[in-house]
């Protein structure tokens, strides 16, 4: 296991490849609050310190994103998961935060083997150390609910520049280079 020295104010990238691609679902991690998506309701804590990001890019990286596992929030459903050593380009909004901010939104998402456990280390981006979260290991495939694709598709659209077309395709390869 990777060992991170890092103070907790220490600032970083946050690299962002599902829902948090929209600013306004991420501001829920960091200063807290309620979602609520078919009558299922779920109240977010919010960092520790939640001061929110001073700034916010998209980027590429290497690897793909799937839909996986069954998540309360999104009904049962399926939720994007980054395998970073496969063939591809992923999308990616990076937040810059700070370290202990990453930790509690870690701790949010589900810091388990099987949600958002794995801390990836993506390099260095603009002089800040860059980390994105997944699960340990590939997680059965499952489609995601309409709520939570239409979420993703519209952050890929209005906040990440991408046409609809494109957007849709990227969903369904995991990959930006079906979407070119």
């Amino acid at each position: 296991m990777t060992e991170y020295n890092h103070d907790p104010s220490d600032r970083i990238w946050y690299a962002c490849y599902g829902s948090n691609l929209s600013s306004e679902r991420f501001r829920l991690y960091i200063e807290g609050g309620e979602l609520t998506i078919n009558g299922v309701f779920r109240h977010y804590c919010g960092c520790t310190d939640k001061t929110l990001w001073t700034d916010s890019q998209i980027s590429r990286f290497p690897g793909r994103i799937y839909f996986g596992h069954e998540s309360d929030t999104w009904l049962g459903k399926g939720v994007a998961f980054y395998k970073p050593y496969e063939d591809g380009t992923v999308l990616m909004r990076l937040y810059q935060i700070t370290w202990g901010q990453l930790l509690d939104v870690q701790k949010q998402e589900g810091k388990g083997r099987t949600w958002y456990g794995n801390l990836v280390d993506l390099g260095v981006h603009n002089g800040l150390k860059t980390y994105t979260i997944t699960a340990h290991d590939f997680q059965p495939q499952n489609d995601p609910c309409p709520e939570y694709r239409n979420l993703i598709l519209c952050a890929l659209t209005e906040e990440c520049g991408m046409d609809e077309e494109s957007a849709k395709r990227y969903l369904e390869t995991g990959s930006l280079e079906y979407t070119e």
